[in-house]
Parts: C-alpha cells; structure tokens; sequence
C-alpha cells in the first residue's frame, strides 16, 4: 500500500498522540505516594520507615513522607521505646494514614458549610463521611485538613472542605453531635 503525504501525517501526528498519552500515564501511575502518621495529642512518637532516616513526631501533630511504590517497613514507638505499631505499608500513588496504635481511631468529616457557609456556624451544619477504626492498619485517605489553623479562608463554587482528626474509639459509636461537640465543633 502506498501512503500519501497526507497518510504519512496522520501516522506521525498519531503516533506523537499515542506517546504523549503513554508517557502521561506512566507518570500519573509513578507518582510517589504520601504516608501520614499522626502523634496523638499526649504521646511523643518515633517513627521509622524503612530507607528514611528515624523521625521523631511531636504530641498532637502529623509528619508526611513521600515514598516511591514498593513494600516499606514501618515502626512506631513510644518516647519510652515501647512499640505500639509495626506493619508493612504497600506504597503506590495514594495517601495513606497510618494509625500510631491500634488505639488511635479518626473520623473523617465535611465542614463546608459550617465553616464558610449561611448556616452560621451551626454543628448540624457538620456532615460524617466515614469513621475509622483500624486496629493500627493503614487506610487509603482520599485528602482534607488535619488542623483548623490548615483550612483556607475561603472556598470557590462547590469546593468542598474535608477534615481528618483524630478520637477517642469508643466514641465512633455515638452519635455524629456528639462527635463534633468533642472535637469542640460548637455554635461559632
């Protein structure tokens, strides 16, 4: 089959396409993934990950590594030593929260309309999206805020603001209202 000029662009300008799309993937699929852990608020952490350097986590604040895919190695320990978690956590493009113990539980809350919304800071305003008991295993967290102080002045059309934090396990089982009230979610 003979090609004509106007064939042979075709091809070249779709082979061009097929490898910009091809290299777009490749790059989406290799991204690093991020791994959170979280001190809770009376407990200073060491953390390890395999191939990093020992981190060390202040009570009630959160530290982030960005990891390639693979398999890491990750243990984390009391200020006395004690080992409260040790798990492997299989890396890929997510970010993943890794509880400190399996003592450490979360909840995982929208507070759009609460925070820059008409209904004035009403607690009703507070929508739960999921509740997270673990047992120490690490959980795929889609992405949000962990503080307050973090959340943006304010929001564009639909934006949504999400918020992660930390609670007491045996709370998960109350009612949302409650939940809010002791994260101190009151009338603002």
């Amino acid at each position: 089959m003979l090609l004509t000029g106007k064939r042979k662009i075709g091809i070249a300008v779709a082979a061009v396409v097929l490898g910009l799309v091809g290299y777009g993937a490749y790059c989406i699929l290799n991204e690093p993934g991020w791994l959170f852990v979280i001190a809770p608020p009376n407990e200073t952490l060491r953390v390890e990950v395999e191939g990093q350097a020992a981190v060390r986590i202040e009570p009630g604040t959160v530290h982030k590594w960005v990891l390639d895919h693979g398999d890491y190695e990750v243990t984390v320990t009391d200020s006395t030593g004690h080992k409260l978690n040790g798990v492997r956590v299989k890396m890929t493009t997510d970010r993943i929260i890794l509880p400190a113990s399996a003592n450490q539980c979360f909840v995982y809350f929208d507070l759009t309309r609460y925070r820059y919304g008409t209904t004035g800071g009403d607690p009703a305003s507070l929508q739960m999206i999921t509740r997270y008991r673990q047992n120490g295993q690490p959980f795929k967290w889609q992405s949000g805020y962990f503080t307050e102080g973090e959340l943006p002045e304010a929001v564009q059309g639909d934006q949504r603001v999400r918020m992660l934090r930390e609670v007491w396990c045996d709370m998960l089982d109350r009612p949302d209202p409650e939940i809010f009230a002791a994260l101190g979610f009151g009338r603002r």
